[in-house]
């Protein structure tokens, strides 16, 4: 009895232990499972990740503009509210005038924006920039004009172009060329950073007054405070002060350029304003550091904006010898940033002109549109006076389908 007995407990405990086995396994291998499904997880999650990371990395995007700043082509053309110039397109303009036309660049139409006699007159040139900021190139429109642009900006700049389209054939033109016309380009790139000496300190935001006197709060501010370091105001003169409205400062930079501000300057062109903080300055006498209790706060800056003179384009004109012309494209970029630290501004310029090879021989060219108001007379060729006569000044009158312009 008692050996059965004996027997009996020794079962219960073997099947027990085999019982504590298969569980032990099941265990085992449902932990295992697991593991693996979240090692899977992590795999594909970071294989997504990976794979976004790579659209967002080869994703095109479209560099977005302001249409808020006009451009003016040279320092002479009157402002129009928030306006920036930059030389580009007048460097292009030199070239193009300068060694295709090889004259002043008069449309035959007359219908010349106001700022063509400015671009004309070259007010500035290359001899006014310093080499190392500027690149620039002209010449026939081809795919190996386009390339050496594309490599020259990368070499001197480590930039790429955002007026080029670098898939665009600039050989194709040339496949539907008619009176063996020609096709130039004329390009430039303007490209300064510029670092304070010292960088200012970053102020509290405050509220800016615009022209309209419109304030506007939580403007991000640069400058000098009570708080700040003794030396920051070292990198500052002040060109002249009369009060808080009517004053000019400048900054020196470690490039050894000046950035100049000033407030209340009279004059409606960049040109105008500029001669007159210069004459103000000459003229003053006062303090030109900063003193003890001296402030100063600049806003930070940043846009990017892209012209498109559209009233220069299609136009015809004649060059030196003869050639009728006419500009098919003429864009112009600035993109600029400034805050505590310094700043830095990249321009772009390029005009594409074309010119035929047709030459007006001794004749002085004569434009006999009717396109506006005129009249009309009908006479036989034996009499001295008409029988018949017409003044044309609405067209609508006489035509059905006319629409008027937008």
């Amino acid at each position: 009895m008692k050996s059965d007995s004996k027997m009996i407990v020794n079962a219960v405990i073997i099947v027990m232990a085999v019982l504590l086995i298969v569980l032990a396994f099941i265990v085992y291998v449902s932990f295992t499972q697991k593991k693996n499904e979240n090692n899977s997880d992590s795999t594909n999650n970071a294989t997504n990740l990976n794979e976004t990371t790579n659209v967002i990395d080869n994703e095109e995007s479209e560099t977005e503009y302001s249409d808020e700043i006009e451009v003016v082509p040279t320092m002479e053309d009157e402002l129009i509210g928030d306006t920036v110039w930059c030389p580009t397109f007048q460097l292009v303009w030199n070239d193009m005038k300068n060694e295709v036309v090889k004259q002043d660049i008069e449309f035959i139409a007359d219908d010349e924006p106001e700022y063509l006699e400015n671009l004309n007159a070259e007010s500035f040139t290359e001899n006014n920039l310093s080499d190392e900021y500027y690149y620039k190139k002209w010449g026939i429109k081809s795919n190996d004009l386009k390339n050496e642009i594309i490599d020259g900006i990368k070499e001197k700049f480590n930039e790429t172009s955002d007026v080029i389209d670098e898939k665009e054939d600039w050989d194709e033109w040339q496949n539907a060329a008619v009176d063996e016309e020609k096709r130039y380009i004329f390009y430039a790139m303007l490209k300064k950073v510029f670092n304070f000496e010292n960088p200012f300190d970053e102020l509290e935001d405050g509220y800016f007054n615009s022209g309209d006197g419109t304030y506007y709060n939580n403007v991000k501010y640069f400058g000098i405070n009570d708080e700040s370091d003794e030396n920051l105001k070292d990198q500052v003169t002040i060109l002249y002060y009369s009060d808080f409205d009517n004053l000019a400062i400048s900054i020196k930079t470690k490039e050894n350029d000046e950035v100049i501000l000033a407030k209340g300057v009279e004059g409606k062109t960049f040109a105008k304003m500029y001669e007159n903080i210069q004459k103000s300055s000459d003229e003053y006498t006062g303090e030109t550091v900063m003193g003890d209790d001296d402030i100063l706060r600049i806003p930070n800056l940043q846009f990017n904006v892209l012209k498109d003179y559209e009233d220069l384009e299609n136009k015809s004109f004649f060059n030196a010898d003869g050639n009728r012309c006419f500009i098919a494209k003429a864009l112009q970029t600035v993109r600029f940033e400034m805050d505590n630290e310094g700043g830095k501004i990249k321009s772009e310029a390029i005009i594409e002109m074309v010119k035929a090879t047709s030459l007006i021989e001794d004749v002085e060219f004569k434009n006999l549109n009717f396109d506006s108001d005129f009249v009309l007379f009908i006479k036989e060729a034996d009499k001295d006076l008409p029988y018949f006569a017409l003044n044309v000044s609405d067209i609508s009158k006489f035509q059905e389908d006319v629409s008027i312009e937008e």
